[in-house]
């Protein structure tokens, strides 16, 4: 299993960003993928397979895509945010939303993990700097 909060590695790279909480205990969990190399349900999927959660597409609305939550026992998921982040500096900046699910940044979730980071980094909700 890969590191439960993945932050962006590069300064001034726009990434993509899905948080989840995973199984009973509702873990929170945290992947980021540089915006061109996959989609929110790319994402979605590989964060879901490190913990042997098999989440099969299927249509939603007029999309073909994961559903954001299962309640199947040992199975437990629930997808709270996607958008966008961007690091600068010691600041991660998180912002937007997935057009393909209609979700936003869940300022929430990232107040729960920050604590557990061992990083000096600041998490912002908002856009980056210009």
């Amino acid at each position: 299993m890969t590191e439960e909060i993945q932050l962006p590695d590069e300064d001034g790279i726009e990434y993509k960003v899905v948080q989840v909480y995973v199984g009973q205990e509702e873990t929170p969990v945290m992947r980021v993928a540089p915006l061109s190399e996959k989609s929110h349900m790319k994402i979605l999927l590989e964060l879901l397979k490190d913990y042997s959660i098999k989440a099969v597409p299927e249509v939603i609305g007029s999309q073909y895509l994961v559903p954001v939550q299962s309640f199947v026992q040992g199975k437990e998921y629930n997808a709270i945010g996607m958008g966008k982040c961007k690091k600068i500096d010691n600041r991660v900046y998180f912002y937007g939303f997935s057009t393909d699910y209609e979700m936003r940044i869940d300022g929430d979730h990232l107040k729960k993990i920050e604590p557990s980071l061992y990083s000096p980094l600041e998490l912002i909700v908002g856009e980056p700097p210009k």
